[in-house]
């Protein structure tokens, strides 16, 4: 997972920069896309929580929810993935291959995707409009410039964090006993998800793709798993299910 996104970011941010006018061309058919389908809400979502609440008789103001944030999409996001994988190893290591490769395949889709899609983040965009307003995101994560080196900006279409959110999250669920553990894997996609938001980094389109990319590298892990049971049994078919045992039902 680790020498694909990274091989890639050193790529884009050393030898092969990404021309800009056709990420932003591709963002606004992301935004037009949205808006013909009425989910073009990013603006309202992001302006929602710049706003002060009350919640349980405690003041929540946007000082408050950018730190929060920008830990859930530059910290949770890697470490709850790295520690979930340990534990797959650790305690399940008879479906790890299989958990390995749905990240595999989820990560190297995504790099392949947003290399032929480069879609400019919202955090990036000028020029977009709400409610009959311009808008301009504010960029919680990356306000001072951001990196430099090794990472791709203009690569919002899937988004990574999603992919690897939701196979952290189902991982969890189908495999976890701890009914705690079970409920981090359901609140981690949707936390990563309105993180990724607020923090103006991904469209919900971005994310809708992230969940598309997920089914794909599932089903490619499937067929991986089904042609090594066939390999390592002579070609002789012993099971119908070629789901690894800890996952069916």
């Amino acid at each position: 997972m680790a020498g694909i996104e990274v091989s890639d970011d050193l790529l884009r941010g050393l030898v092969f920069p990404r021309a800009i006018p056709p990420t932003v061309a591709n963002a606004f058919r992301v935004v037009q896309f949205e808006q013909n389908h009425g989910f073009w809400i990013e603006p309202g979502v992001q302006h929602f929580f710049e706003q002060s609440h009350t919640v349980l008789g405690v003041v929540v103001a946007w000082p408050d929810v950018v730190p929060l944030a920008n830990s859930l999409y530059g910290i949770a996001h890697g470490l709850v993935t790295a520690i979930v994988v340990a534990w797959v190893y650790w305690r399940r290591p008879n479906i790890f291959p299989f958990v390995r490769n749905v990240f595999a395949f989820g990560t190297a889709l995504s790099v392949v995707t947003y290399n032929l899609f480069p879609v400019a983040p919202p955090r990036l965009m000028s020029g977009l409009y709400y409610d009959g307003k311009p808008y301009h995101f504010v960029d919680t994560v990356f306000v001072d410039g951001g990196v430099n080196l090794s990472f791709d900006k203009y690569a919002a279409m899937p988004s990574l964090h999603i992919v690897w959110a939701l196979i952290t999250g189902f991982t969890l669920i189908l495999l976890a006993r701890p009914l705690l553990a079970r409920l981090i894997g359901v609140a981690h996609p949707i936390l990563i998800f309105v993180a990724v938001i607020i923090t103006g980094n991904h469209y919900i389109s971005d994310c809708l793709g992230g969940a598309v990319i997920v089914v794909i590298a599932y089903l490619l892990a499937l067929f991986v798993s089904r042609w090594s049971s066939v390999a390592n049994f002579g070609g002789r078919k012993v099971a119908t299910d070629a789901r690894p045992a800890g996952l069916r039902t």
